[in-house]
């Protein structure tokens, strides 16, 4: 009976490891996912105009990011395989104005319609999409990372650093694709 009690107890034991261990990583797993799928599917665009309104492009090249710093990243993509082909104007912002964790924001994206999604998407405010993970962006081009892409770059990688209050992970680093 002892034996088996104390077979029992090992398991509980596991168990509880095992669920701490995915608790503490589910939150950048999470998010590396939805960057992976992300970076896949972005709409390239001629466009110019100032942060979405000013790309990070000259006009007669495709470019991919509207801004691109260490601490902010502005793109259009589907948010995910559940929206089907519908694109989003989207910014990931690591700690705006001190606030902890990082940030989001997505409005839809019109084609047709440029200027109402690019009115929208500066009305829309900033919501909170991790609270216990924090990022920062760096930008291969040219044969080195960078912190931030200059006019007219377009980075063949985007390396993301994960951190969290104590701890760090491993970057995540993704190919820029889509079309």
């Amino acid at each position: 009976l002892m034996a088996l009690f104390g077979g029992f107890r090992a398991g509980i034991n596991s168990w509880r490891l095992a669920d701490s261990h995915v608790e503490r990583n589910e939150p950048q797993l999470l998010l590396s996912r939805m960057l992976y799928r992300q970076m896949n599917q972005l709409k390239f665009s001629r466009t110019a105009r100032e942060s979405f309104r000013a790309a990070l492009w000259e006009s007669e090249k495709q470019g991919v990011f509207y801004l691109a710093t260490a601490d902010v990243l502005q793109y259009i993509a589907p948010p995910g395989l559940a929206v089907g082909e519908q694109h989003y104007l989207i910014e990931l912002h690591n700690r705006p104005g001190g606030e902890p964790g990082i940030w989001f924001k997505a409005v839809p994206y019109d084609e047709q319609n440029k200027t109402e999604s690019l009115d929208s998407f500066e009305e829309a405010g900033l919501e909170l999409l991790s609270s216990e993970v924090e990022l920062r962006f760096s930008y291969f081009i040219g044969g080195e990372w960078a912190d931030e892409l200059e006019s007219g770059a377009r980075p063949l990688l985007v390396k993301v650093d994960w951190r969290a209050e104590g701890r760090t992970w491993p970057s995540s680093i993704y190919r820029i694709s889509g079309g």
